[in-house]
């Protein structure tokens, strides 16, 4: 089977090309910026009992999100739902079919894909080294608000 290494890889891969394909080359990525670049709409929906689910209306696809006073907590909520989006790919990617994998596995991809495009690994991590790991100097740099 697949190792925890080839999920996150290969969601490192996925994300790196839909960041590409929204014109991220670097630095902070904002979800809601992202989601709209992607061709998504976003609701706000106080009413609604999770964080944030993802729906098509035909060929228009929007994410509802629970309005939360943290923005970070947004930004998670609409970078998971694409994650759930375009996992698909990243089981291509590893060779895995959905129903040969956990019942877990697709929502922990979408938290890979998540974490993958709020982070991007191909500057994030050069950027964590270059100021020593600094969290108030990651939070500035990463900031969308």
């Amino acid at each position: 089977m697949w190792g925890t290494g080839e999920w996150m890889s290969a969601a490192d891969v996925v994300s790196m090309q839909i960041l590409d394909r929204a014109g991220y080359t670097n630095g902070a990525v904002d979800a809601a910026v992202l989601t709209r670049r992607l061709g998504f709409d976003i609701v706000y929906d106080r009413q609604q009992a999770s964080r944030g689910r993802l729906k098509q209306f035909g060929r228009r696809r929007s994410i509802f999100i629970k309005p939360d006073q943290r923005p970070e907590r947004i930004h998670w909520a609409i970078c998971h739902e694409l994650g759930e989006c375009f996992a698909h790919h990243v089981f291509q990617y590893v060779g895995a079919q959905p129903d040969e994998c956990g019942p877990g596995m697709r929502e922990q991809v979408a938290n890979f894909m998540a974490a993958r495009l709020l982070l991007p690994g191909q500057t994030f991590f050069e950027d964590a080294r270059a100021c020593r790991e600094s969290l108030p100097v990651l939070k500035t740099r990463y900031q969308t608000d």
